[in-house]
């Protein structure tokens, strides 16, 4: 089964005959909204679904979309729709579209974690400049953007975004650290307030110092490390910004550490849904 898809509305939920092969896709079909991806772990274990429920919240209020869910609601749903779906351990993107008030779609893919040798590795990043009017929304009306700005940088993992003085803010669909100096860096201002950010936020302080500003593009050749974060990603280093090689080329002590200690307040955290 590559993806099932399935519409509330009513107090009732049913399966939608929707041809996608993939969550964007799928996103891409439905239509503009507000929206939020997580991971279901084994024995239906998820991490910090309340904050995903109040940045749904605020992004369902910030375009005008009715929210009518509190956080236990909103859970029971998501138990319901893994009771029918087929798909075991999925991730599970929750779609309000603004063209259909009191409905919600929920799109259901099997999570394929990214091969290990890739975090052995690291991955090439680009950047391009871009200006999101509300970053802290989670709306799908900018992923079909993402979507094109992929095809236009086809060996690149990810894209930076750049603000208009260069200054890296964050990815496409993560958010993105660096370290200089010994110092990590990460931009507060202008950035989607991802989950997997505030968890590794909250680690990194007993590892090295932390300065929520955002490096600027011509610091690339300073950098002894940088990573992404995100929910399928955890923490995912990078070893080329453009044409600039990163540190060593080759993930570094920080970063390894610092997935570590992600992985283990991840696991921490942990909580069935019920």
């Amino acid at each position: 089964v590559i993806m099932e898809v399935f519409s509330f509305q009513s107090k009732s939920i049913k399966s939608e005959a929707l041809q996608a092969g993939s969550i964007e896709e799928a996103i891409f079909a439905i239509g503009r909204g507000a929206y939020t991806v997580f991971r279901v772990f084994p024995k239906r274990r998820v991490f910090r679904f309340d904050h995903q429920y109040d940045r749904l919240y605020r992004s369902c209020e910030s375009l005008g979309i009715p929210f009518d869910f509190r956080s236990d609601s909103l859970r029971r749903l998501v138990v319901r729709v893994l009771d029918i779906s087929t798909i075991q351990d999925p991730r599970i993107c929750l779609l309000f579209p603004q063209n259909q008030p009191g409905v919600v779609s929920i799109i259901v893919e099997p999570f394929i974690p990214l091969p290990e040798d890739v975090y052995q590795q690291g991955v090439q990043v680009a950047f391009t400049n871009i200006k999101r009017d509300q970053p802290s929304v989670k709306d799908s009306g900018f992923v079909s953007h993402r979507k094109n700005l992929h095809k236009k940088y086809p060996n690149a993992h990810e894209i930076l975004i750049c603000d208009e003085s260069g200054f890296f803010l964050e990815g496409l669909s993560s958010n993105f650290f660096a370290v200089r100096d010994g110092t990590l860096y990460t931009a507060a201002e202008g950035v989607l307030s991802g989950i997997s950010r505030s968890i590794l936020l909250d680690v990194a302080g007993t590892l090295l110092p932390v300065n929520l500003t955002p490096i600027h593009r011509s610091e690339c050749v300073h950098l002894s490390e940088a990573f992404l974060t995100s929910t399928s990603r955890a923490v995912l280093p990078i070893t080329q910004i453009g044409e600039t090689i990163i540190g060593s080329g080759k993930p570094g002590s920080y970063t390894q550490e610092l997935s570590r200690l992600y992985e283990e307040k991840v696991e921490s955290e942990l909580e069935t849904l019920n």
